[in-house]
């Protein structure tokens, strides 16, 4: 689990949040941690886990794909908030609140909202919010960074982000809203890519049908999806007459879509519900997955690393090519401080999942626990270059130079740590530890590869500065 930065002494340039708010998601990467939830998770985290991420790509991309996307490297988001919202960013990135999950009936309905979201990114429906949110930043009007960017995104000062703004009022607040013809435009989108897939446009409607129930209710009491993508029962009309005309109304999903569905449901709510509506909703007399992996977790959370790994044990024994289970009991090991055997059951889940950078990260990270030693070195090296070949990662530009550090490697470490300071747009920390890499080479033995990209990264940090 990781939390978003919520403050940041200056605002980000609206060119460079983009990137960041991809590369943020491996700065603070706990992997042992990354979904513990003892007590709860805080309100506004961003969810970090290989499973969550696996299942919400299986559901985005086949919409992606129509949608004419890129469907490499998607980027889907769960946050950590109780509100009925979901809300789509420029990259692009999708972002879906655990409240909204939880109020999923089956996985139609969350297919549903995915390919509206999917919809605005494809419509190119973000104009007025950048602009919005330039106007704000240029009148000194708005702080926060990060944080608050997201929730300006979302269609809400809070949005779970905990950002700061000040100064705005209605009419500013509408700025940053869907207008109705764009959200129109983004349902008839919606529509189009679910027919494409012969997938029923129902939950769409059902989850509109929520959400019309709310419209009732006073808006500061109306879910943040609402106030920022405004409702009409035209809308409605026309997606139910759209149902009825499809011919799609009755097909099934993809095979195992509603198996993920349940499993990500259940996971996610085993980790941020109290211990008692946990055990109420998934019962340890419930020999399905979903509840017996959800009390796995539970006994996890509770401090009970035994029962867990018993637990888990159990349903890997069922499910033995399953490398989500691996994952969590790799978790549970690491609290047990059995390092061998941990770095070992990842292993084992990256046989069935090869490309997840986040178990690289995680085996890495638990050799750097260990005592020192050239061949740990070794490995920490091979398993940090897969991750960064998977998805660029500040965290493991920085094991890499702890390494590279404590070998007396200092120009390696130099070169590394200016390579995670480009990533996250440091450029006064990129420049000087660039220099400093070059300083290093130069009074060693000469790499004129390693003092080419260390020249580089100065350049493009010298000309990133300037703009």
């Amino acid at each position: 689990m990781l939390k978003v930065m919520r403050k940041k002494e200056k605002a980000l340039n609206i060119t460079q949040f983009f990137m960041q708010v991809i590369i943020f998601s491996f700065l603070f990467l706990s992997p042992a941690k990354k979904l513990q939830a003892a007590p709860n998770l805080e309100k506004g985290s961003i969810i970090l886990d290989a499973e969550v991420s696996w299942i919400m790509e299986q559901f985005l991309r086949p919409i992606y794909s129509v949608a004419g996307l890129p469907t490499k490297n998607i980027q889907v988001y769960m946050i950590v908030d109780s509100s009925l919202n979901a809300f789509a960013i420029p990259g692009p990135a999708i972002f879906v609140h655990t409240g909204l999950l939880f109020e999923a009936d089956t996985a139609l309905d969350l297919l549903g909202v995915l390919a509206h979201e999917t919809g605005h990114i494809a419509r190119h429906h973000f104009s007025r919010r950048i602009q919005a949110y330039e106007d704000l930043q240029n009148k000194g009007m708005i702080m926060g960074g990060l944080g608050l960017l997201l929730g300006v995104l979302a269609g809400s000062t809070d949005a779970g982000m905990a950002g700061l703004m000040g100064g705005m009022d209605a009419a500013q607040k509408s700025a940053m809203s869907f207008t109705r013809g764009q959200e129109a435009s983004a349902d008839q989108a919606a529509l189009e890519f679910l027919d494409r897939l012969q997938w029923s446009s129902q939950g769409l409607y059902n989850f509109f049908d929520k959400l019309k129930k709310q419209s009732l209710l006073p808006a500061s009491r109306q879910s943040q999806f609402l106030r920022s993508h405004p409702l009409s029962q035209e809308r409605m009309n026309y997606i139910a007459i759209h149902i009825e005309k499809s011919g799609y109304k009755d097909k099934p999903l993809p095979k195992d879509f509603s198996k993920y569905f349940n499993r990500l449901k259940a996971k996610i709510y085993a980790y941020t519900a109290s211990y008692r509506d946990v055990n109420k909703k998934y019962p340890s007399e419930n020999n399905s997955v979903p509840a017996q992996y959800a009390q796995a977790i539970l006994s996890y959370r509770k401090g009970n690393l035994p029962g867990a790994l018993e637990k888990i044990n159990k349903l890997i024994k069922k499910h033995p090519e399953d490398p989500f289970f691996y994952d969590f009991k790799a978790s549970i090991l690491t609290e047990q401080g059995k390092i061998d055997a941990a770095i070992s059951s990842y292993e084992i889940a990256l046989k069935f999942l090869p490309k997840e950078p986040l178990y690289y990260l995680a085996i890495a990270q638990l050799y750097i626990g260990k005592k020192t030693s050239a061949l740990y070195d070794k490995k920490i090296r091979f398993y940090l270059k897969k991750a960064i070949k998977e998805t660029p990662s500040p965290m493991a530009w920085h094991m890499i130079a702890i390494v590279e550090g404590r070998q007396g490697n200092l120009g390696l470490a130099a070169l590394a740590l200016g390579e995670k300071n480009l990533l996250l747009h440091n450029w006064a920390e990129a420049k000087n530890q660039a220099k400093r890499a070059i300083n290093f080479f130069k009074k060693g033995r000469k790499n004129p590869k390693r003092i080419q990209r260390a020249k580089d990264i100065l350049s493009m940090a010298e000309i990133e500065k300037e703009n």
